[in-house]
């Protein structure tokens, strides 16, 4: 045979079979494409979870801050409270010595009036008023104490609870998010599970029939 009639034959055999025909019509020729497919989602899914761990984390941790906030504004009211309580046991004891010291002090001017400012009597009198101012000037002290302390205890009550509504409505909202998320995982894990599903079923079928499975 002539070189020239087998370069022919080759031309010919060449236009009939083209090089990698039979491996473009096999089935195994789609796993890479599917494998990348499912690689992307495998990553994907990944990160999502990565996220969703970082994000218990910081769940964990603004319910430790939460908590440990709400304990203080609990002890702040308690204080508050008992400020209140004390204020109006404290008020009758002004009362108490503001007529005592009047009385002090009547007593005081009739014995001056009665036996002279000089005399041991009207001394004495005078001792016991001097007594009643003393003691009603630490009661009218406290009160202005306990006055500013219940002031500022209120509008400490007051931020403790507009820090604490702030708190939940953040933590209410993350967890809407989180149940987005949980779903968004959920349908990626799904995916990934029918992409394998189906990738299982593609190599099975490409078997020769009869062989172990």
């Amino acid at each position: 045979m002539k070189i020239t009639e087998l370069i022919m034959i080759g031309i010919a055999m060449s236009m009939a079979y083209p090089l990698g025909a039979d491996q473009a019509d096999t089935p195994g020729n789609e796993q890479p494409q599917e494998s990348a497919y499912l690689k992307k989602h495998e990553k994907n899914l990944e990160r999502m979870q990565a996220a969703r761990r970082l994000d218990t984390e910081q769940t964990h941790q603004a319910q430790v801050v939460y908590s440990k906030d709400t304990a203080e504004m609990i002890g702040h009211a308690g204080q508050q409270s008992q400020n209140v309580l004390d204020l109006k046991s404290l008020e009758t004891q002004v009362t108490a010595g503001q007529e005592q010291e009047t009385l002090a002090y009547r007593a005081y001017k009739e014995s001056a009036g009665i036996y002279g400012p000089d005399d041991p009597k009207s001394a004495t009198a005078r001792a016991s008023w001097r007594e009643s101012q003393e003691t009603q000037n630490v009661l009218l002290e406290n009160r202005l104490i306990l006055k500013d302390n219940i002031h500022h205890g209120g509008r400490q009550v007051h931020n403790d609870k507009v820090l604490l509504s702030i708190q939940k409505r953040t933590m209410d909202s993350n967890a809407r998010y989180r149940a987005m998320d949980d779903r968004d995982i959920e349908k990626e894990e799904k995916t990934i599970a029918n992409n394998r599903s189906a990738m299982t079923q593609v190599v099975r079928s490409s078997e020769p029939a009869g062989s172990p499975r």
